[in-house]
């Protein structure tokens, strides 16, 4: 008989350090799936029209491609617009996250995954949720630098997602990352030996 894989949900919000420590897990062993990845594929797939439909022409390019950073204006700036994107893309990247797991063999698994986390297929295949957490202050500079944001853009897309504290309820593990990426792996190291 197949062993199950042990599955984790890495999680955390945008600016936490989440994919740095995808990384550093990755290193040690465990198998990845970037939910970020597969999301892109989603949506410059079979969702593009079904995102027309919702939010405009505006998000799609002249070339057909979805234009995510017009996209990523309209729904960090209303929460009901993005309730409706993920309503539209998290059943679709919960499916193709499952069907990647299937073919992990007994990989311990991390699911890379902010917000996707909260799609509860995708909760309730988990063994144990990570959530990464920064200060809010630090999260906005590594957005700002990482996406060329202003201050309050950044501010806006933080303040568009789950709080830490909302988070943390939800997790088994939390790695705090207010650090350099020495200071997370030595936190990882310590969690995952």
């Amino acid at each position: 008989m197949k062993q199950k894989p042990e599955i984790y949900g890495l999680t955390g919000g945008s600016g936490s350090g989440k994919s740095s420590a995808a990384g550093i897990l990755k290193e040690k062993g465990f198998f990845v799936i970037d939910a970020d990845i597969t999301a892109r594929e989603i949506l410059n797939g079979d969702v593009l029209e079904e995102l027309r439909l919702a939010f405009g022409d505006s998000v799609i390019n002249p070339d057909g491609t979805l234009n995510r950073k017009t996209l990523a204006k309209i729904v960090f700036a209303d929460d009901n617009k993005l309730s409706l994107l993920n309503s539209i893309t998290h059943p679709k990247i919960a499916q193709m996250v499952i069907k990647t797991i299937e073919t992990c063999g007994s990989h311990k698994v991390i699911i890379d995954a902010a917000a996707l986390l909260v799609c509860k297929t995708l909760m309730d295949i988990c063994d144990k949720i990570i959530v990464v957490c920064a200060n809010k202050e630090t999260r906005i500079s590594r957005i700002m630098t990482r996406d060329s944001l202003t201050y309050e853009e950044a501010k806006s897309r933080i303040n568009s997602q789950m709080t830490d504290e909302e988070m943390i309820k939800l997790a088994d593990v939390v790695l705090y990352n207010n650090g350099t990426i020495e200071d997370l792996r030595s936190t990882i190291s310590d969690c995952f030996s």
